[in-house]
């Protein structure tokens, strides 16, 4: 199959663009990766990527949900190492969570709840609670071998990000330099959000 694919990429006189995705580069031949023009490496996002990840999947429920730029590092600093399928996964069962909170809460109260009327809520803490509830991929010890042998043998690949530039980038410090930015249980206590009334 190899020889056919080199072949048509050698004779084919169609414009055609060629795409291809791999996660064990060292199965293909070298004669066929570089028939390739670009070769992109896709690593974890950073800080900046994570916010805009974030900033779709919030949008989608909650499109008035405001986090200060505080509650915003506490967060990509708790989720740094996700990929941006387990964010959307994470965001969509923490709003699942308090939606049956909600349907449990009105039961209780002997309320009846109406499904139409349910505006969707979400607080910093709800996110970090559901941080807690599973293991990003990356940080299996298998699966991040893997990573770094993808890495290593594709060091000649461009990133697909580039150098992080927003207002979240992670600054490299020394080993006893202190940060000024407030922990997480600093800002615990004003972490939630009402999306009725965000300003």
């Amino acid at each position: 199959m190899t020889g056919e694919l080199l072949s048509w990429l050698q004779d084919h006189t169609t414009p055609v663009f060629m795409l291809a995705t791999i996660n064990r580069l060292g199965l293909l031949p070298a004669e066929l990766v570089r028939r390739f023009k670009y070769v992109w490496f896709l690593g974890n996002p950073h800080n900046g990527a994570l916010y805009e990840i974030f900033q779709i999947h919030l949008g989608k429920y909650c499109p008035n949900l405001r986090f200060t730029d505080s509650q915003w590092r506490i967060l990509l600093d708790e989720y740094r190492g996700c990929s941006p399928d387990e964010i959307g996964k994470a965001v969509e069962r923490t709003l699942e969570t308090n939606f049956h909170h909600q349907v449990q809460s009105a039961k209780e109260q002997g309320k009846a709840f109406n499904p139409r009327k349910y505006l969707p809520q979400i607080s910093l803490e709800d996110l970090l609670t559901e941080r807690q509830n599973f293991t990003p991929a990356s940080a299996n010890k298998a699966i991040s071998d893997q990573l770094y042998a993808i890495k290593q043998d594709a060091d000649f690949a461009r990133p697909t990000s580039g150098r992080d530039t927003s207002r979240f980038a992670r600054i490299n410090r020394g080993m006893f330099e202190q940060s000024g930015a407030k922990t997480r249980g600093q800002v615990r206590q004003s972490s939630t959000v009402n999306l009725n009334h965000s300003k």
